[in-house]
């Protein structure tokens, strides 16, 4: 079971209003400025920026039920990008 809707509409509110807020703003601050390519960069960078901090914040935020056992020479690191 998906908890997330295949297809929202536009009735359809964000998870996180403020933080839906705060990412509208920072768009709007960027595109304020001009559309041109380097604003385009800018907002790229902010939204890779934003991904970050969410994945670490729910990293920090969600424990694993079972630690990680990543050691030097595992199997699965040392034939992976990680």
């Amino acid at each position: 079971m998906s908890l997330v809707k295949e297809n929202p509409g536009p009735e359809t509110p964000p998870l996180n209003e403020a933080l839906a807020a705060m990412v509208r703003a920072n768009v709007t601050a960027i595109l304020a400025r001009g559309r041109t390519l380097e604003q385009a960069l800018e907002l790229a960078a902010s939204v890779l920026s934003w991904a970050d901090h969410l994945v670490e914040r729910f990293e920090a935020e969600n424990p694993l039920p079972t630690p990680l056992a990543c050691q030097a020479g595992c199997y699965y690191c040392c034939h992976n990008q990680v």
